[in-house]
């Protein structure tokens, strides 16, 4: 299973690597230059080869929404569901949830704030049934030093 991570900050993507290699998660990928992701044949290989998808909504190249759209699209011509989280700097509590979640305001399948802890990105990714592949989840404190 491999996570995407797409982020224009760099210290966003070493914190989300950290988390998520210390929840179990052995592949995860992490992009910086949001240029590629222009290309729909790009996002095909992304969607190709990842489950998951974790977007920031707000980067100066390519703005999260048209990658949304093109993983959306991609969905559709491969036929492969992969699971698209958006990022956003505005607390998922101030967009409201509808029945069919956080993410249905801009169609992504869920939104998480950042700052994100370590805890929260564990949540939201058992939500949608996203373990690790090795059945080992780390059994972490976030208050503990």
């Amino acid at each position: 299973m491999t996570i995407t991570v797409i982020d224009d900050d760099e210290n966003i993507l070493e914190l989300y690597s950290d988390y998520l290699e210390t929840l179990g998660y052995q592949d995860v990928k992490l992009y910086q230059d949001s240029k590629p992701f222009q290309a729909q044949s790009f996002v095909d290989d992304v969607v190709k080869e990842s489950s998951v998808i974790l977007c920031d909504i707000r980067m100066p190249d390519v703005d999260g929404k048209e990658i949304m759209d093109r993983v959306i699209e991609s969905r559709k011509t491969l036929g492969k569901y992969v699971l698209f989280i958006f990022i956003s700097g505005i607390p998922k509590d101030y967009y409201p949830c509808t029945s069919d979640g956080w993410g249905a305001l801009v169609k992504a399948d869920d939104m998480i704030g950042k700052p994100i802890t370590l805890d929260e990105m564990k949540q939201v990714l058992e939500l949608h049934g996203i373990f690790p592949m090795n059945g080992i989840v780390a059994d972490f404190d976030e208050d503990a030093g």
